[in-house]
């Protein structure tokens, strides 16, 4: 049982592992141990009384997406695997998920198979090259030495970090490969649908997992939002540039992208168009800062004209301090550089 956690370990790559461990000095837990520090993953001791789970049901319902409609599944599985139960329990006490609202029924209970990808050990990917392994041998070196550095050719850091779930996680089931690899040939086969999405509309594409975390825990700017309004703006384009050669189309590439691309494209057409009759654009693109409109309320129309007026001020104050200092030093051209921050 312990190769299979070390396989689900390279499978699924996390920062941290909970512990409970009573004898540091039993045989299990040395190697238990060993097998977390070779996959680099940060030990985090925990006590057994965080591991209760006498009110793990009533905890996962206020927790998990009820739209999921997965309460059956779970329950009948929990109930044939008590130590998975623990670890549950033990999970969301140490994370407190419980404590912040903003978690409730947005978590997904997803049942791991094995069997799906290839087993692979901390000792095949090092023996292997599959990944950088030097403390400062970066994920984007460009030496080529591991595959990932061979194949990074991502323009963007979602895009790195599935290629690296690609790599640890490499498909048994021989329809997936079939598919796969009838994408790669689309791609292949098509040049400019390749160079347009790498070169022009990929480069546009923010860091998505990163807003998505942001906006889950309302710490996001309007600069996030502005980002998110841009990339609704441009996935039409994606849209459009991947079923460009309709005579050469690639049925794989349809059910996976081009017909959920349609869909989305659909459903954020509303957000978009909301998000443009709020964010101020000629602001953000005269001088990069994020306003709302100040029409979009009387208050902020209030303050806009407010914040006009004492700009007007400081502008005239500048000039005259400019005009003066400039003919005490007798120059021919501004010498007062006004900087912010």
């Amino acid at each position: 049982y312990l190769s299979h956690l070390e396989s689900l370990l390279v499978q699924i790559s996390p920062k941290e592992c909970l512990i409970c461990v009573h004898d540091k000095q039993e045989s299990t837990a040395k190697k238990l141990t060993t097998i977390l520090d070779n996959n680099r993953i940060l030990v985090t001791e925990v006590k057994k009384s965080s591991l209760n789970a006498s009110n793990l049901e009533s905890d996962l319902d206020k927790l998990l997406n009820k739209s999921d409609n997965k309460e059956i599944t779970i329950n009948s599985m929990l109930e044939q695997k008590w130590l998975s139960k623990e670890a549950i329990a033990g999970v969301l006490d140490y994370l407190n998920l419980l404590g912040d609202d903003s978690n409730y029924e947005s978590f997904q209970f997803n049942e791991i198979n094995l069997r799906q990808f290839v087993k692979l050990d901390a000792t095949a990917v090092h023996s292997l090259d599959l990944f950088p392994n030097a403390v400062n041998d970066s994920m984007t070196n460009k030496t080529n030495r591991t595959l990932f550095q061979v194949l990074n050719n991502c323009r963007t850091l979602s895009g790195q970090r599935l290629l690296a779930q690609l790599i640890r996680q490499p498909l048994t089931d021989i329809n997936k490969i079939e598919e796969r690899l009838d994408i790669i040939e689309y791609f292949v086969k098509n040049y400019d649908i390749r160079q347009d999405l790498s070169e022009i509309y990929l480069k546009k594409v923010p860091d998505l997992s990163r807003i998505y975390k942001k906006l889950h825990s309302k710490r996001a700017t309007l600069q996030d939002c502005y980002r998110i309004y841009l990339m609704t703006k441009i996935l039409p384009n994606f849209e459009n540039c991947l079923i460009r050669d309709e005579s050469d189309e690639c049925l794989a590439m349809k059910q996976n992208f081009s017909d959920k691309l349609r869909v989305i494209c659909a459903e954020l057409s509303k957000l978009s168009k909301a998000l443009e009759g709020v964010i101020d654009e000629e602001r953000i693109e005269s001088n990069g800062e994020f306003w709302i409109k100040a029409d979009y309320d009387d208050d902020l129309k209030e303050l806009r004209k407010r914040l006009d007026r004492f700009e007007e001020e400081a502008n005239a104050v500048y000039k005259a301090v400019d005009r003066e200092i400039t003919k005490e030093q007798k120059e021919d051209k501004s010498v007062v550089k006004l900087e912010s921050s």
